[in-house]
């Protein structure tokens, strides 16, 4: 890396923790041994015992470090906007808990190119996925095409969540937007469709954040439970407008949505709040999709292509 630019610049670099002590010495650890040292770091715990608070005495005096233990607990993702709402710095890197920076250069290259890129208020890199089950690691960096979508059509992020979870972001303080609290799964792209709509991103190629996969995470529960999977679709929905269903990555997502979890008719998501009258188009994908031998729709290839009849109004 070249030499750290020296600036009065402060990053609070927000942990929402919970439980992960482990996973939390990691992280502390590779903050510790950060190139660039003017930050803070600040703790919020969820955690119904003490092992965080007890941990983080080891690293008092290490780097400034603010704890606060939520009472009550806030839960997933009040508890990163607690993070957020006690930090005082100008840019704000959270990190879960279970993620941890790549090399000691990575906090220096987050606030390196924000300093070079002034018009972003936005930054995001690269990284890596860790599965802890069996040590699959897996890199993912945003292709040329990937990006000048997003920046044309944030929408895709209803497709491809490009820009990653929160850990691979370092947001100006001045956007200044919540986590929606009412949302669980789909509240990383939410937040990413909300403050896309008014302010421009810089990307980082070179990936940066380690990003930790392990069973017992909220997510890996989530999507595999229909109840909160399609409720927080349909919310998502009304938040935004059925209008975004016109855009084809919004159409495909509920495409997918309602073929994964076998909704065979309208009558089925009587079961699932949704608080007015659903829009004729989630009608006709439903219908739709009931023509179909389910054998077909399972596949791929065959549901793509189905998928692009239906939105076309050629089926």
């Amino acid at each position: 890396m070249g030499k750290i630019n020296n600036s009065n610049t402060l990053i609070s670099i927000c942990i929402p923790a919970y439980q992960n002590t482990t996973f939390l010495k990691r992280l502390l650890d590779s903050i510790n041994e950060q190139s660039y040292k003017n930050f803070e770091v600040i703790i919020t715990d969820d955690s119904k015992d003490s092992g965080v608070s007890q941990l983080i005495e080891k690293y008092k005096g290490k780097f400034e470090l603010r704890y606060f233990k939520n009472k009550p607990v806030l839960g997933t993702p009040e508890n990163w906007n607690q993070a957020v709402r006690m930090a005082k710095g100008e840019w704000i890197k959270i990190m879960h808990d279970d993620d941890w920076f790549t090399n000691k250069y990575s906090l220096e290259l987050f606030i390196n190119t924000a300093l070079s890129n002034t018009n972003c208020k936005i930054i995001f890199s690269a990284y890596t996925n860790i599965f802890f089950w069996n040590n699959r690691k897996q890199t993912v960096i945003a292709s040329k095409l990937e990006l000048l979508i997003l920046k044309l059509f944030p929408l895709i992020l209803f497709k491809k969540v490009i820009i990653g979870n929160p850990s691979c972001t370092f947001i100006h303080k001045s956007i200044d937007k919540e986590y929606d609290k009412n949302i669980k799964w789909a509240v990383d792209f939410d937040y990413y469709l909300r403050i896309l709509e008014k302010n421009k991103f810089h990307f980082i190629k070179t990936p940066i954040i380690n990003v930790g996969f392990h069973e017992n995470q909220v997510t890996q529960f989530v999507t595999k439970n229909p109840n909160i999977m399609i409720p927080e679709s349909h919310y998502m929905l009304q938040k935004f407008g059925s209008e975004i269903l016109k855009n084809i990555f919004v159409y495909d997502y509920y495409w997918r949505l309602y073929r994964n979890y076998n909704i065979s008719s309208v009558e089925q998501l009587n079961q699932y709040p949704y608080s007015s009258e659903l829009p004729q188009v989630i009608t006709k994908i439903i219908n739709t999709q009931n023509k179909i031998n389910k054998q077909i729709i399972k596949k791929g290839f065959y549901s793509k292509l189905l998928m692009i009849l239906s939105y076309l109004n050629i089926i």
